[in-house]
């Protein structure tokens, strides 16, 4: 049977990170290699089981999980390999159907993506494979949601062969590293759940200021692919405007007239709807501020009318 690595990237939280090894040791058969990375936690950890397979491998500063992730890719020396984070868990059976889809692949498949239940506040839901008959071009327009990494079994060669994460993210590493794998290598899939996801609130995310980062550099660094499209794709005209309302609440105008004028490219539609914040980045601050922050209120008006009524 081909070898196993799983590495878990832990900050901080010993009890979830007790509840996601023991789910990982549960597996049958037992990875070869289960690697824990601490990513200088200045809390600590707790104590490790006495397990062969089990090796911490600590980090002297803190880099995110995308750091963390590479330094466990780097240490595994398994030919294939699952990341697990640690407030998730593996279920029953993961290992084995995943490694039995790779090992009987064709050549250029260089991973496989089972499907996950989602834990939210109140309730549960079975999502299936997020990649399922996706292209790489599907996935650079961001029609593709929900993408997360534990669900999937990747051949460490391949991983190695793109680069591993993009350690200058600290959010969306799990979006980038996919974009950048897909481009490359097929994915298989299978349609049963192989792990229990932690989902956490999005509007909490969607205001760090990691998320915000994250939107920034992955505009940047695709922007060249992005221009082949005569529309930009809707997703990223979000981050756009994200970044010009970012921009000014900064009291940066330059900046979020940049972002707003590359939001609209081929968007006839849109520059209409965005020209009253394009005439305000040229306004003193505080009314452009005001025409920013009524542009926000509004336009999440229209998103939850439009989540209201996909549900009804």
């Amino acid at each position: 049977m081909t070898s196993i690595t799983v590495v878990i990237p832990v900050y901080n939280r010993p009890q979830q990170l007790e509840a996601a090894l023991a789910s990982v040791l549960a597996q049958q058969p037992t990875p070869d290699e289960v690697i824990i990375v601490d990513d200088a936690s200045p809390q600590g950890l707790p104590k490790l089981p006495e397990h062969p397979a089990v090796r911490l491998v600590r980090r002297e500063h803190n880099g995110g999980v995308a750091a963390a992730q590479n330094t466990g890719l780097h240490a595994a020396s398994s030919e294939l390999i699952c990341f697990l984070h640690s407030d998730d868990a593996m279920l029953p059976g993961k290992l084995d159907r995943e490694s039995a889809m790779l090992e009987t692949a064709a050549p250029g498949v260089g991973a496989v993506e089972s499907g996950s239940l989602r834990v939210l506040a109140d309730h549960t839901v079975e999502l299936g494979p997020r990649l399922e008959g996706a292209s790489a071009e599907a996935l650079l327009r961001r029609e593709v949601t929900n993408v997360h990494i534990s669900p999937f079994m990747f051949r460490r060669e391949a991983l190695l062969a793109i680069g591993g994460f993009d350690e200058r993210l600290r959010a969306y590493e799990d979006f980038d590293l996919l974009l950048r794998f897909r481009q490359r290598f097929d994915i298989v899939t299978i349609a049963e759940p192989s792990v229990q996801l932690t989902q956490h609130g999005e509007d909490r995310l969607a205001k760090s200021p990691w998320m915000q980062h994250g939107r920034e550099l992955l505009l940047d660094k695709y922007r060249e692919e992005l221009r082949r499209f005569k529309r930009l794709p809707p997703g990223w005209q979000q981050w756009e405007m994200l970044a010009a309302l970012d921009a000014f609440h900064r009291g940066e105008r330059r900046r979020g007239r940049r972002h707003i004028l590359r939001s609209v490219r081929g968007d006839h539609q849109a520059l209409v709807r965005r020209a009253p914040l394009v005439v305000g980045s040229f306004l003193p601050d505080h009314l452009c501020r005001s025409l920013a922050e009524r542009y926000r209120v509004r336009s999440g008006e229209r998103t939850r009318r439009r989540a209201r009524r996909s549900s009804s």
